[in-house]
């Protein structure tokens, strides 16, 4: 998937055979013919629809509305199956793959989106017997909020019930879902340490050592990550209310405005909730800062990743 596939990534994915392209334009699908005519290799693609839905969710993590870059209407379809017939040595239609964006709450915008591809499906199918693929894509979203487990799991259970009723009975496809943060997101934590309290007239900061450089959504998004302590703590400890920042020298670097915890100190260490892989794989070494250690808990164990 992405709608900026280079030369050398498309030439490296028909190298190591790769499942479908998610293929996003016609010059795109020109360029996968191409290098799959000079390979000598029949490429599998998937055209990436973009069903005009609009999921509600932050407008950065939108992408099957019709303002996005991603996806294509129905328009571009007199196009794209001239390419195909075109190519026939080079170009096989497996699928049609969907993703309208992340962090979605509610059902509906799935089940519009699926609802309005399904007959393009059946009708392409009609003409391209190759097509069985249907990728619903993933978003399902998380309570940053609450963490509240049991109702993402039935979030999961209502969109699999959704599914599975929509395609029973459709034996001759093959639905592909790709619920990604919903099942990764709860269960990274970012740990950081206070290096500073620092108190003004006007607020008090706790100053850690991990920030936007480690971990950008909130920067980016102006998303909320719980944050807690990691220490015993009694009902009855005095609290207080903090910006948690990081180091970096930008006044985005902010990871929790006005958050209320316990008196904190310097040395203590924070945990930043529901990042799943984003504190690892959006970090980055800005400012000169060093990477994040990666740690598993297993089984009752802390090993090194």
């Amino acid at each position: 998937s992405g709608v900026g596939k280079t030369e050398e990534e498309i030439r490296g994915a028909l190298e190591f055979q790769i499942g479908q392209f998610n293929v996003e334009s016609p010059q795109e699908l020109l360029r996968v013919a191409k290098i799959a005519k000079s390979l000598g290799v029949v490429a599998p693609v998937a055209f990436r629809m973009n069903p005009d839905v609009n999921p509600q969710t932050h407008p950065y993590i939108r992408t099957g509305f019709r303002e996005n870059k991603f996806g294509m209407d129905v328009s571009f379809l007199p196009q794209l199956e001239k390419i195909l017939d075109s190519h026939p040595q080079a170009l096989q239609l497996k699928g049609l793959t969907l993703h309208i964006g992340s962090q979605i709450q509610e059902m509906d915008p799935f089940k519009e989106s699926i609802r309005k591809t399904w007959p393009l499906f059946l009708q392409l199918k009609e003409k391209y017997p190759s097509l069985r693929v249907f990728d619903v894509g993933g978003g399902l979203g998380i309570d940053y909020e609450k963490g509240d487990l049991q109702s993402e799991e039935q979030r999961i259970r209502h969109y699999g019930d959704f599914l599975n009723q929509f395609f029973s009975g459709k034996d001759d496809v093959e639905v592909i879902c790709e619920p990604g943060r919903i099942l990764v997101g709860p269960f990274g934590l970012l740990v950081t340490q206070v290096q500073y309290i620092k108190s003004t007239p006007y607020k008090n900061f706790a100053i850690v050592d991990t920030g936007m450089h480690h971990l950008i959504r909130p920067a980016l998004y102006s998303a909320f990550h719980r944050i807690f302590p990691l220490r015993d703590l009694g009902t009855k400890d005095e609290r207080d209310v903090y910006d948690v920042v990081g180091p970096i020298c930008e006044s985005a670097d902010v990871l929790g405005k006005e958050r209320v915890l316990p008196l904190l100190k310097q040395g203590d260490y924070l945990a930043i909730a529901d990042v799943g892989a984003y504190g690892a794989v959006m970090s980055m070494s800005y400012n000169s800062h060093q990477l994040p250690k990666e740690y598993v808990f297993v089984n009752g164990e802390v090993k090194k990743a």
